[in-house]
């Protein structure tokens, strides 16, 4: 909704071409600005692969626009909330990791939840905002057994800064 007008779209990725396990990214996204309300809604489908390991989910959002300056800029908070499934081809694993891993005793797939926050100013020429992802850091569980806090799998924090300004 930062750009108040929608969006739609879609993305294919396939890195590696002819090496087999390669990353491989399909997303479909979409947003749009409800002006009356001043708010911004969007979200994303995806599906990454990448050798045994895969990742398919939906991401929304959310975000509060506060006008400043007669309507010339706003200040927006918003919030995140993502849901994914992890999965593992233990096929795939079995002859490189050995039949003692911890991994291959485990689930297959796990579902997740996470969520994210972020703020941002929108101007006519500038635009900076910050934000950060996977906020509750959940853990995926794959392994088995009595394993320190350094080995656990969990979606670890993302912090991300953004900025930008239009030149005529």
């Amino acid at each position: 909704g930062a750009t108040k007008h929608g969006v739609i779209g879609a993305s294919y990725r396939k890195m590696w071409d002819g090496i087999a396990g390669g990353p491989q990214t399909t997303l479909v996204f979409g947003s749009g600005y409800l002006k009356s309300a001043k708010i911004g809604i969007g979200g994303y489908l995806y599906n990454d692969v990448t050798g045994p390991t895969k990742r398919t989910g939906i991401q929304t959002s959310y975000a509060y626009h506060i006008p400043v300056k007669n309507g010339d800029a706003s200040f927006s908070i918003g919030l995140e909330a993502r849901f994914q499934q992890f999965s593992i081809d233990k096929a795939k694993l079995q002859e490189s990791l050995g039949p003692n891993d911890p991994v291959l005793a485990g689930a297959d797939s796990r579902f997740k939840g996470d969520a994210g926050f972020g703020v941002a100013y929108n101007g006519k020429k500038f635009q900076i905002g910050a934000s950060v992802s996977q906020l509750i850091q959940t853990k995926l569980d794959f392994y088995t057994g009595n394993l320190s806090h350094t080995e656990e799998a969990r979606l670890y924090r993302h912090y991300f800064l953004h900025s930008n300004y239009v030149w005529d």
